[in-house]
């Protein structure tokens, strides 16, 4: 239907009560109504066809959010245009639709045609808008669940994409080896497939989990085989992504020049390439580095710049971070009431953020 024809529909049973509003652009309906109608509207035939049309619908909307938050992820979703003019906006979809989107990928699984492909393809695209916005546990779960619905749909592609999410959830929680097995799991697949650009994100994310370990020189020796396949097939996303993990990897090895010297080329490529959240990433990074080098003065210009694009991207976890960077920076320069101002609105950020990740990977 169209949409003046859907909004007459809906004005109407809303006057019978059938529905209610609930927000300007959002509608209800009473418990009792809902169980009506799901044991008494519609043949079956029917009801898949409508789960299929709103897997579609979800599906598009998905992607959209993906590539208005993260531009370069072209390898996870087809680019397509966005009915959104800012990625804050793509968020805040993906907020409202938390639950609805959740379970139509349950509820598809077992539909007939192509409801569990898109049901897979709805998880991998919802990676990104999903991102930092709490919900691990939850996260993990409907990733394993979609990697175990595309091994059954025998799509290799969408179980590699899953299994490489899943490494990299399992790592942002803390549980290293379960990061590390399904990133070995998704590295054969994509080796499998040949596909070089699932490789160096595998590889990133091993490197990731090995730092997190503390084995920084199989960490460096994973990011720098991630660094030969995305500089040998003139990746520049990729490229921008492992020199973000080096430089992360020697800023905890405490060689803070060579991290910094990586975190800068990182940001530049993110900035040339137009990643404005993989650029915050970088320069936030930059400025820990910083921080930890005794160069607090420094570091609080790169905490700034980067703030100022999460608070744009409705980055609740990182826009934290920040201001609690610069609330330790403040602290080291002698400046407890400006240090105690940014600590507070830290611990005060929104929802979201309660779950706390390891620090600053992006792929």
């Amino acid at each position: 239907m169209t949409e003046p024809e859907t909004q007459a529909i809906l004005d109407d049973l809303v006057d019978e009560h059938l529905l209610h509003l609930t927000t300007a652009a959002r509608y209800g309906m009473h418990d009792l109504v809902r169980r009506y109608l799901n044991q008494h509207h519609g043949s079956e035939p029917e009801r898949h066809a409508a789960i299929e049309r709103l897997l579609r619908h979800d599906l598009d909307r998905a992607r959209h959010a993906t590539l208005l938050i993260h531009p370069t992820e072209t390898r996870r979703v087809p680019a397509t245009p966005a009915p959104w003019r800012t990625p804050a906006e793509a968020v805040a979809w993906a907020e409202s639709e938390y639950d609805n989107l959740v379970s139509t990928v349950y509820l598809a699984a077992d539909a007939p045609g192509a409801s569990p492909a898109l049901a897979t393809q709805l998880v991998a695209a919802l990676s990104r808008p999903l991102a930092n916005r709490g919900h691990s546990a939850d996260r993990i779960a409907l990733n394993q669940f979609g990697a175990r619905l595309a091994h059954r749909n025998g799509d290799r592609r969408a179980e590699a994409q899953l299994l490489e999410d899943l490494g990299t959830l399992c790592a942002q929680v803390g549980h290293t080896a379960d990061a590390i097995t399904h990133s070995h799991r998704a590295l054969a697949i994509w080796t499998e497939l040949d596909d070089s650009q699932g490789r160096r994100g595998c590889l990133v994310d091993l490197g990731n989990s090995s730092r997190l370990q503390g084995d920084h020189d199989k960490a460096i020796d994973y990011l720098r085989q991630a660094l030969t396949i995305s500089t040998g097939s003139n990746d520049r996303p990729g490229e921008a992504s492992v020199l973000n993990s080096l430089g992360l990897t020697y800023q905890t090895t405490g060689e803070f020049d060579t991290a910094t010297a990586y975190l800068i080329r990182s940001a530049t490529i993110h900035h040339e390439i137009g990643n404005r959240l993989g650029e915050a990433i970088a320069l936030a990074n930059h400025g820990w580095a910083l921080q930890r080098s005794g160069r607090p003065a420094q570091a609080i210009r790169y905490h700034h710049r980067s703030l100022e694009t999460f608070r744009d991207l409705r980055d609740h976890y990182n826009e934290a971070e920040q201001h609690w960077a610069i609330a330790q920076a403040e602290h080291a320069l002698g400046d407890p009431a400006a240090a105690r101002h940014h600590w507070h609105i830290a611990t005060a950020s929104p929802p979201g953020t309660e779950e706390r990740p390891n620090p600053r990977n992006t792929s």
